[in-house]
């Protein structure tokens, strides 16, 4: 019959292999063309139905090219077509699987849903209709009902395995496999932030995937989301394996671009900044224009002080988003991190209309270290602590402002807020020294006893079990230090005329802290300044050795003059001693 020809023939232009786009929809308009010519002749076709039902199919399939709504309307029409005849109920879910599908690309979710579920009331077993559900709710962000329809879909696969036995078999003949719906698992525990649960099912997936696909570019994005998922669950060390894993499964693609930034992210938020750069390099021999990696290379070269290459990447990202202010931040910190204090002025005040509090406790904190700029200082530091009245530093750094200013009174009012905030020794030891300046000694010796205490409480774990940690350093000779000028003020004559005078284990203790403080023998300035110390301190307890210098102090003198301390030389020529 020549609505059998006219039938075959649309039959061929529908399966009718193309490779550019125009020739799939021009293909489609011929078979839907032929498929008509098919129904005209024959309006009684025995197969009138499925006729409708091909007609279906080619509209839906003309709109995946050219996007166009009037497809899926057509689309409808036909599939409903075909449902008024009864002799479609047994293909019937197909009809009303992929009728959701034209609802859903519409946007009519609910209609898209309706029809899933008749696809599954006409064909329980019918697997995709739940993995589309699982879909439908996966990108409506309802992640527990996509999970339920996923694994309802991987049930299913597997129940129908039980009658071939062979997996390839069955995904030849029954067009099923469990891949998608493992996969779709996986990516909705990822996106409801269950990343142990999303690589338990990824896992999962990859078990067929050398079944259901080839490897190769096309398949580079599955294996990139394994590693995004330790990558997000901070397991950076299981995420470059993964993202090398997907390097050796697909080295047959050219395209590493994705492979090599992620690795790179991975070693940078590792803070394996050394390894972030050679992958993030490597990137760049791919893409130098990705915005992404931009960033993050001036942020690497921000972390390993290479700041004019910080500068460089953050310049160029703000040439390729000028609208993009979140790196006027970063970029200003490379500058003030070079100690080029207004160019970091610059761009942090093109923040200023954001109102953030951290954005004007950086513009006077430049300031600050212009040190000629105090009023400004003050001016932006008290714009931030009414913006953000919890900050610590800001409080600090203004009383560090009020203190070079001598404005004593408004340096202690300061001080007071950082220490109500957070007390610190170092807020402590600042105060103290405020009180010192306005010889108000007893105030002095508490505040100095209480940076102690905090130095002491706070880091003597650290500083006994991590010796490799220069930072200790600096906790052992301000702790000292600090010990020390309590040993000086002590021994005033003038100290409010108290008869109470330093005693010997004072200094004893003071010393033993002071020597603790003795940094690797290349840190010559710094040593001086210790040994020195050390000495005078030892001076004043030569009053109860009645010892008048004692060996321990020359000593020290001698060590420290040996490193360039001026005034340890000068106290040794005084006493006609040679070093």
């Amino acid at each position: 019959m020549l609505s059998d020809a006219y039938f075959y023939i649309g039959l061929a232009y529908e399966y009718k292999k193309c490779t550019e786009d125009n020739s799939a929809i021009s293909k489609y308009s011929t078979a839907i063309e032929y498929y008509k010519k098919a129904i005209k002749e024959d309006l009684k076709c025995r197969y009138c139905d499925y006729i409708y039902y091909r007609i279906g199919k080619c509209w839906y399939e003309k709109y995946s090219y050219n996007k166009e709504k009037e497809c899926l309307d057509s689309a409808i029409i036909n599939f409903n077509r075909t449902l008024e005849n009864p002799m479609s109920r047994d293909y019937s879910f197909l009809v009303y699987s992929d009728m959701g599908n034209c609802y859903y690309d519409k946007g009519n979710i609910d209609r898209a849903l309706e029809n899933y579920n008749k696809a599954i009331d006409n064909n329980p077993d019918y697997a995709e209709a739940y993995n589309l559900k699982g879909d439908l709710y996966f990108n409506r962000g309802d992640y527990k009902s996509a999970i339920d329809s996923y694994n309802e879909a991987v049930y299913l696969f597997l129940n129908h395995i039980i009658y071939t036995s062979n997996i390839a078999y069955n995904i030849q003949t029954t067009k099923t496999y469990p891949f998608p719906y493992y996969y779709g698992i996986g990516d909705a525990y990822f996106n409801d932030k269950k990343y142990d649960k999303a690589i338990e099912y990824y896992n999962r997936a990859f078990e067929y995937f050398d079944i259901c696909y080839k490897y190769g570019a096309d398949s580079l994005y599955y294996f990139l989301r394994i590693g995004d998922a330790y990558h997000n669950k901070r397991d950076y060390s299981n995420a470059v394996e993964s993202y090398k894993e997907a390097i050796r499964l697909v080295s047959d693609s050219s395209d590493y671009f994705p492979i090599y930034l992620s690795i790179g992210k991975s070693y940078f938020h590792n803070y394996n900044y050394n390894d972030a750069l050679d992958y993030f390099n490597k990137a760049i021999d791919k893409d130098s224009t990705d915005v992404v990696l931009c960033g993050y290379l001036g942020d690497t070269y921000n972390n390993v002080s290479k700041y004019e290459d910080a500068i460089y990447w953050y310049t160029k990202l703000v040439n390729k988003t000028p609208d993009d202010v979140q790196v006027y931040g970063p970029l200003g910190n490379a500058y003030y991190n070079m100690q080029k204090y207004e160019d970091a002025i610059y761009w942090y005040k093109k923040l200023v209309d954001k109102n953030y509090a951290d954005v004007y406790k950086r513009i006077g904190n430049a300031y600050y270290n212009m040190r000629n700029k105090y009023d400004e200082t003050i001016n932006y530091l008290l714009i931030a602590t009414k913006k953000d009245s919890t900050d610590k530093m800001t409080y600090s750094w203004l009383g560090n402002t009020y203190y070079y200013m001598q404005k004593y009174e408004e340096a202690i009012n300061c001080y007071q807020k950082a220490i109500e905030i957070y007390p610190d020794g170092y807020t402590y030891f600042q105060l103290g020294n405020t009180y010192l300046q306005k010889a108000n000694y007893d105030k002095t010796i508490e505040c100095f006893k209480k940076a102690t205490y905090h130095y002491t409480y706070y880091n003597y774990n650290k500083i006994e079990t991590d010796t490799t940690n220069n930072n200790i350093y600096s906790y052992y000779t301000i702790d000292g230090f600090v010990r020390s000028i309590i040993s000086f003020i002590k021994s005033c004559e003038n100290y409010n005329n108290y008869t109470y005078k330093v005693s010997a284990s004072d200094c004893d203790e003071a010393i033993k802290y002071i020597e603790k403080s003795l940094l690797p023998k290349n840190m010559k300035n710094a040593n001086a300044e210790v040994y020195y110390l050390i000495g005078l301190v030892y001076l004043r307890k030569n009053t109860f050795d009645r010892i008048y210098p004692n060996n321990n102090a020359i000593e020290n003198f001698q060590n420290a003059a040996k490193l360039g301390n001026e005034q340890a030389q000068l106290w040794l020529k005084d006493n006609d001693i040679t070093w």
